[in-house]
Protein backbone atom coordinates (compact mmCIF):
# COMPACT_ATOMS: atom_id res chain seq x y z
CA UNK A 1 0.00 0.00 0.00
CA UNK A 2 1.37 3.22 -0.82
CA UNK A 3 1.78 6.60 1.49
CA UNK A 4 -1.38 8.19 -0.27
CA UNK A 5 -3.34 5.29 0.19
CA UNK A 6 -2.44 4.62 3.89
CA UNK A 7 -3.11 8.09 4.96
CA UNK A 8 -6.64 7.82 3.44
CA UNK A 9 -7.15 4.25 5.58
CA UNK A 10 -5.98 5.60 8.58
CA UNK A 11 -8.05 8.54 8.44
CA UNK A 12 -11.39 6.70 7.21
CA UNK A 13 -10.65 4.38 10.41
CA UNK A 14 -10.15 7.01 12.27
CA UNK A 15 -13.65 8.36 11.33
CA UNK A 16 -15.27 4.72 12.10
CA UNK A 17 -13.94 4.39 14.59
CA UNK A 18 -15.23 7.50 16.08
CA UNK A 19 -18.51 5.97 15.18
CA UNK A 20 -18.13 2.82 16.90
CA UNK A 21 -16.79 4.54 20.12
CA UNK A 22 -20.38 6.09 19.93
CA UNK A 23 -22.01 3.07 19.25
CA UNK A 24 -20.12 1.49 22.40
CA UNK A 25 -21.34 4.04 24.21
CA UNK A 26 -24.77 4.98 23.72
CA UNK A 27 -26.55 2.18 21.76
CA UNK A 28 -24.79 -1.68 22.32
CA UNK A 29 -26.30 -3.65 19.73
CA UNK A 30 -29.16 -5.68 21.60
CA UNK A 31 -29.09 -9.53 22.61
CA UNK A 32 -32.79 -9.72 21.66
CA UNK A 33 -31.87 -9.17 17.75
CA UNK A 34 -28.95 -12.15 17.70
CA UNK A 35 -26.80 -13.66 19.79
CA UNK A 36 -24.36 -12.16 20.93
CA UNK A 37 -20.70 -12.34 22.92
CA UNK A 38 -20.75 -10.67 25.77
CA UNK A 39 -17.79 -11.22 28.34
CA UNK A 40 -14.99 -13.48 27.60
CA UNK A 41 -14.85 -16.43 25.45
CA UNK A 42 -15.85 -19.60 27.45
CA UNK A 43 -12.53 -21.67 28.72
CA UNK A 44 -13.54 -24.13 30.99
CA UNK A 45 -11.21 -25.75 33.61
CA UNK A 46 -10.37 -28.62 32.91
CA UNK A 47 -11.73 -29.54 36.63
CA UNK A 48 -15.53 -28.79 35.36
CA UNK A 49 -15.97 -31.08 32.70
CA UNK A 50 -17.87 -33.27 34.63
CA UNK A 51 -21.30 -33.57 33.44
CA UNK A 52 -23.39 -30.76 35.38
CA UNK A 53 -27.48 -29.77 35.06
CA UNK A 54 -27.80 -26.60 33.31
CA UNK A 55 -23.90 -27.01 32.26
CA UNK A 56 -24.43 -25.13 29.34
CA UNK A 57 -27.25 -24.53 26.30
CA UNK A 58 -25.11 -26.45 23.75
CA UNK A 59 -27.50 -28.95 21.70
CA UNK A 60 -25.48 -31.89 19.74
CA UNK A 61 -26.84 -33.51 16.90
CA UNK A 62 -27.57 -36.63 19.14
CA UNK A 63 -29.66 -34.27 20.66
CA UNK A 64 -32.24 -33.68 18.28
CA UNK A 65 -34.29 -37.23 18.42
CA UNK A 66 -34.78 -36.33 21.81
CA UNK A 67 -37.53 -33.69 20.65
CA UNK A 68 -39.97 -35.41 19.23
CA UNK A 69 -43.62 -34.69 18.76
CA UNK A 70 -46.05 -34.51 21.57
CA UNK A 71 -43.29 -35.58 23.83
CA UNK A 72 -43.49 -33.66 27.35
CA UNK A 73 -41.06 -30.49 28.14
CA UNK A 74 -39.52 -31.97 31.61
CA UNK A 75 -38.82 -35.89 29.92
CA UNK A 76 -36.59 -33.72 27.07
CA UNK A 77 -35.04 -31.48 29.56
CA UNK A 78 -34.67 -34.30 32.14
CA UNK A 79 -32.81 -36.20 29.38
CA UNK A 80 -30.56 -33.14 28.57
CA UNK A 81 -29.67 -32.35 32.48
CA UNK A 82 -31.44 -28.98 32.28
CA UNK A 83 -29.59 -27.35 29.38
CA UNK A 84 -31.23 -24.10 28.16
CA UNK A 85 -30.01 -20.66 27.16
CA UNK A 86 -33.23 -18.93 27.44
CA UNK A 87 -36.90 -19.53 28.32
CA UNK A 88 -40.01 -17.83 27.78
CA UNK A 89 -43.34 -18.78 28.94
CA UNK A 90 -47.14 -17.78 29.42
CA UNK A 91 -50.08 -18.79 28.65
CA UNK A 92 -51.37 -17.62 24.77
CA UNK A 93 -55.33 -18.07 23.71
CA UNK A 94 -56.14 -20.36 26.33
CA UNK A 95 -52.63 -22.93 25.61
CA UNK A 96 -49.32 -22.78 27.58
CA UNK A 97 -47.07 -21.62 25.36
CA UNK A 98 -43.23 -21.86 26.02
CA UNK A 99 -40.02 -21.48 24.36
CA UNK A 100 -36.28 -22.90 24.85
CA UNK A 101 -33.31 -20.96 23.42
CA UNK A 102 -30.85 -23.91 22.38
CA UNK A 103 -27.52 -23.44 20.20
CA UNK A 104 -26.88 -26.48 18.03
CA UNK A 105 -23.13 -27.48 17.23
CA UNK A 106 -21.62 -29.66 14.71
CA UNK A 107 -19.03 -30.84 16.88
CA UNK A 108 -18.68 -30.91 21.00
CA UNK A 109 -16.16 -28.20 20.81
CA UNK A 110 -17.52 -24.62 21.86
CA UNK A 111 -17.52 -22.93 19.11
CA UNK A 112 -19.94 -20.83 16.76
CA UNK A 113 -18.55 -22.10 13.77
CA UNK A 114 -20.69 -24.79 12.33
CA UNK A 115 -23.31 -23.99 14.37
CA UNK A 116 -26.94 -22.54 14.68
CA UNK A 117 -29.38 -20.86 17.25
CA UNK A 118 -33.13 -22.22 17.73
CA UNK A 119 -36.24 -22.17 19.79
CA UNK A 120 -37.90 -25.48 20.77
CA UNK A 121 -41.20 -24.69 21.04
CA UNK A 122 -43.81 -26.43 24.23
CA UNK A 123 -47.31 -26.24 23.70
CA UNK A 124 -49.82 -27.54 26.82
CA UNK A 125 -45.88 -28.94 27.77
CA UNK A 126 -45.82 -31.34 24.44
CA UNK A 127 -43.12 -30.58 22.03
CA UNK A 128 -44.61 -28.61 18.67
CA UNK A 129 -41.37 -27.82 16.90
CA UNK A 130 -37.88 -25.86 15.84
CA UNK A 131 -37.64 -22.82 14.61
CA UNK A 132 -35.32 -20.51 13.78
CA UNK A 133 -34.05 -17.62 16.18
CA UNK A 134 -36.45 -15.34 16.02
CA UNK A 135 -35.89 -11.76 16.62
CA UNK A 136 -37.85 -9.97 19.49
CA UNK A 137 -37.01 -5.80 18.52
CA UNK A 138 -38.09 -3.13 16.89
CA UNK A 139 -36.57 -0.23 14.59
CA UNK A 140 -36.06 3.19 16.35
CA UNK A 141 -34.61 6.37 14.92
CA UNK A 142 -31.02 7.04 15.26
CA UNK A 143 -29.07 9.66 13.98
CA UNK A 144 -30.63 10.65 11.18
CA UNK A 145 -31.55 6.31 10.35
CA UNK A 146 -32.39 3.24 12.69
CA UNK A 147 -31.65 1.03 14.98
CA UNK A 148 -32.98 -2.58 16.65
CA UNK A 149 -33.80 -2.39 20.12
CA UNK A 150 -35.77 -4.95 22.47
CA UNK A 151 -39.05 -4.35 21.47
CA UNK A 152 -41.02 -3.09 24.89
CA UNK A 153 -43.67 -5.48 26.17
CA UNK A 154 -45.76 -6.25 28.96
CA UNK A 155 -44.99 -9.15 31.72
CA UNK A 156 -48.17 -11.88 29.91
CA UNK A 157 -47.26 -10.30 26.69
CA UNK A 158 -47.97 -13.01 23.80
CA UNK A 159 -46.96 -11.45 20.37
CA UNK A 160 -43.68 -12.72 20.20
CA UNK A 161 -44.89 -16.29 21.64
CA UNK A 162 -47.83 -15.97 18.76
CA UNK A 163 -45.36 -15.05 16.10
CA UNK A 164 -43.15 -18.34 17.15
CA UNK A 165 -46.02 -20.56 16.82
CA UNK A 166 -46.70 -19.29 13.33
CA UNK A 167 -43.13 -19.43 12.19
CA UNK A 168 -42.28 -22.36 9.84
CA UNK A 169 -40.98 -25.62 11.29
CA UNK A 170 -37.66 -27.04 11.23
CA UNK A 171 -37.30 -30.81 10.72
CA UNK A 172 -34.41 -32.47 12.58
CA UNK A 173 -32.71 -33.43 9.02
CA UNK A 174 -32.92 -29.76 8.14
CA UNK A 175 -31.02 -29.01 11.05
CA UNK A 176 -28.30 -31.51 10.57
CA UNK A 177 -27.85 -30.17 6.96
CA UNK A 178 -28.14 -26.40 7.90
CA UNK A 179 -25.71 -26.99 11.08
CA UNK A 180 -23.29 -28.75 8.71
CA UNK A 181 -23.14 -26.21 5.87
CA UNK A 182 -22.63 -23.42 9.04
CA UNK A 183 -19.32 -21.35 8.86
CA UNK A 184 -18.53 -17.94 10.04
CA UNK A 185 -17.42 -14.99 7.46
CA UNK A 186 -14.31 -14.81 6.37
CA UNK A 187 -11.91 -12.15 8.41
CA UNK A 188 -11.55 -9.19 6.42
CA UNK A 189 -8.86 -6.56 8.10
CA UNK A 190 -9.19 -3.06 7.70
CA UNK A 191 -5.76 -1.37 7.78
CA UNK A 192 -7.86 2.24 8.29
CA UNK A 193 -9.26 0.32 11.26
CA UNK A 194 -6.23 -1.58 12.77
CA UNK A 195 -4.11 1.57 12.92
CA UNK A 196 -6.48 3.43 14.06
CA UNK A 197 -7.03 0.69 17.17
CA UNK A 198 -3.50 0.29 17.97
CA UNK A 199 -3.01 4.06 18.35
CA UNK A 200 -5.97 4.19 20.67
CA UNK A 201 -5.46 0.83 22.13
CA UNK A 202 -3.81 2.55 25.39
CA UNK A 203 -7.00 3.95 26.44
CA UNK A 204 -8.51 0.39 26.60
CA UNK A 205 -8.11 -2.35 29.27
CA UNK A 206 -8.96 -6.18 28.55
CA UNK A 207 -11.12 -7.80 30.74
CA UNK A 208 -9.98 -9.77 33.18
CA UNK A 209 -10.14 -13.83 32.74
CA UNK A 210 -13.07 -15.41 35.45
CA UNK A 211 -11.39 -17.39 37.98
CA UNK A 212 -12.37 -21.16 38.96
CA UNK A 213 -14.34 -19.96 41.46
CA UNK A 214 -16.44 -17.51 39.20
CA UNK A 215 -16.97 -20.42 36.99
CA UNK A 216 -18.02 -22.45 39.73
CA UNK A 217 -20.49 -20.15 41.69
CA UNK A 218 -21.65 -19.54 38.15
CA UNK A 219 -22.49 -22.85 37.61
CA UNK A 220 -24.36 -23.03 40.88
CA UNK A 221 -26.38 -20.09 39.99
CA UNK A 222 -27.16 -21.21 36.34
CA UNK A 223 -28.86 -24.44 37.82
CA UNK A 224 -30.37 -23.18 40.59
CA UNK A 225 -32.08 -20.68 38.65
CA UNK A 226 -33.04 -22.34 35.53
CA UNK A 227 -36.56 -21.07 34.47
CA UNK A 228 -36.70 -24.10 33.04
CA UNK A 229 -37.86 -26.37 36.04
CA UNK A 230 -41.10 -23.81 36.84
CA UNK A 231 -44.60 -24.56 34.51
CA UNK A 232 -47.59 -22.55 34.23
CA UNK A 233 -50.41 -23.05 37.11
CA UNK A 234 -47.50 -23.81 40.18
CA UNK A 235 -48.11 -21.58 43.28
CA UNK A 236 -45.59 -19.10 44.72
CA UNK A 237 -44.47 -21.73 47.59
CA UNK A 238 -44.11 -24.29 44.76
CA UNK A 239 -42.01 -21.96 42.54
CA UNK A 240 -39.81 -20.53 46.23
CA UNK A 241 -39.25 -24.75 46.75
CA UNK A 242 -38.34 -25.27 43.14
CA UNK A 243 -35.69 -22.18 42.95
CA UNK A 244 -34.47 -22.32 47.25
CA UNK A 245 -35.06 -18.99 47.11
CA UNK A 246 -36.98 -15.85 48.07
CA UNK A 247 -37.24 -13.22 45.76
CA UNK A 248 -34.73 -9.82 44.97
CA UNK A 249 -37.65 -7.85 44.27
CA UNK A 250 -41.63 -8.01 44.29
CA UNK A 251 -44.57 -5.30 42.62
CA UNK A 252 -47.29 -5.37 40.49
CA UNK A 253 -47.59 -5.45 36.50
CA UNK A 254 -51.34 -4.58 35.27
CA UNK A 255 -52.86 -6.08 38.44
CA UNK A 256 -50.59 -8.87 38.53
CA UNK A 257 -48.14 -9.69 41.17
CA UNK A 258 -44.42 -10.09 39.91
CA UNK A 259 -41.24 -11.82 41.68
CA UNK A 260 -37.70 -11.29 40.40
CA UNK A 261 -35.29 -14.35 41.65
CA UNK A 262 -31.92 -15.10 41.50
CA UNK A 263 -28.93 -13.07 42.57
CA UNK A 264 -26.95 -9.31 41.78
CA UNK A 265 -23.68 -11.02 41.54
CA UNK A 266 -22.07 -10.74 38.17
CA UNK A 267 -18.75 -12.47 36.21
CA UNK A 268 -16.85 -11.71 33.48
CA UNK A 269 -18.50 -14.71 31.74
CA UNK A 270 -19.75 -15.18 28.18
CA UNK A 271 -23.15 -13.80 28.10
CA UNK A 272 -25.34 -17.15 27.31
CA UNK A 273 -22.86 -19.14 29.50
CA UNK A 274 -23.77 -16.53 32.19
CA UNK A 275 -26.53 -17.30 35.12
CA UNK A 276 -30.10 -15.86 34.50
CA UNK A 277 -32.31 -14.50 36.65
CA UNK A 278 -36.06 -15.40 36.42
CA UNK A 279 -38.63 -12.96 36.35
CA UNK A 280 -42.08 -14.73 37.40
CA UNK A 281 -45.86 -12.99 36.97
CA UNK A 282 -48.32 -14.46 39.04
CA UNK A 283 -52.26 -14.54 39.03
CA UNK A 284 -54.37 -15.26 41.92
CA UNK A 285 -51.28 -16.95 43.55
CA UNK A 286 -50.40 -19.09 40.35
CA UNK A 287 -47.67 -18.63 37.55
CA UNK A 288 -48.95 -16.89 34.53
CA UNK A 289 -45.78 -16.31 32.96
CA UNK A 290 -41.85 -17.19 33.45
CA UNK A 291 -39.08 -15.47 31.72
CA UNK A 292 -35.27 -15.85 32.04
CA UNK A 293 -33.86 -12.18 32.28
CA UNK A 294 -30.50 -10.74 32.10
CA UNK A 295 -28.34 -11.27 35.63
CA UNK A 296 -25.07 -9.28 34.37
CA UNK A 297 -24.14 -5.71 35.37
CA UNK A 298 -26.98 -3.16 35.14
CA UNK A 299 -29.60 -5.98 34.13
CA UNK A 300 -32.34 -4.03 36.70
CA UNK A 301 -31.87 -1.37 34.53
CA UNK A 302 -32.21 -3.20 31.08
CA UNK A 303 -34.81 -5.35 32.45
CA UNK A 304 -37.09 -1.97 33.04
CA UNK A 305 -36.58 -0.85 29.49
CA UNK A 306 -38.19 -4.09 27.87
CA UNK A 307 -40.93 -5.11 30.56
CA UNK A 308 -42.78 -1.71 30.64
CA UNK A 309 -45.14 -2.68 33.46
CA UNK A 310 -43.13 -3.53 36.29
CA UNK A 311 -43.61 -1.24 39.37
CA UNK A 312 -41.51 -2.13 42.24
CA UNK A 313 -43.15 -2.16 46.13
Amino acid sequence: MDLKHQKHATSLGLTLLSFLLVAIAGCAKSSAEEPEKNGVEPEIPNDLNTPLDSANYYLAFTDLDRFRPSRSRLEILGDLRWRVASVRMAYCKGKAVSALTYQILSSAAQTDKGSIWVHALFVDNKFEKFIHWLPDVEQVPYQGTTRSRPRPMNVDDCVWLTRALDTRALGNEDLRKEVKSATNPPEQIDVGLTIAWLMLRPLFRSQPRPSVADYKRNALLRDQFNAARLDLGMTEKQVEAILKAKPLERGKAHGHVYKIYGSNESFNIYGWLHYSNVLVVFREGKVKAAYSVGAAAEWRRQLGETFMDLVKE
